[in-house]
C-alpha cells in the first residue's frame, strides 16, 4: 500500500516502509527499479512507455 513518499510491505503482520521517489512518464532520468501503479489492462502500455528508460543493471 502507498503511503505518502514511501511504500508499506507487510509480511507476517510485519510493516517494513520503504522510501520511494516517484516520477511521471516525462522524467528522463534512467531507471534502475520500477513499480507499476495502474490498472490491469494499462500496464503493458506504461512499461513499454519507460522502456527506453530502464537500465541493464
Amino acid at each position: 500500500k502507498a503511503n505518502g513518499s514511501c511504500v508499506t510491505l507487510v509480511e507476517n503482520d510485519i510493516a517494513h516502509a520503504y522510501p520511494v521517489e516517484a516520477q511521471t512518464a516525462d522524467h528522463r532520468q534512467p531507471i534502475e527499479r520500477l513499480l507499476v501503479a495502474c490498472k490491469a489492462y494499462e500496464a503493458e502500455q506504461a512499461v513499454a512507455q519507460l522502456a527506453p528508460r530502464l537500465t541493464a543493471q
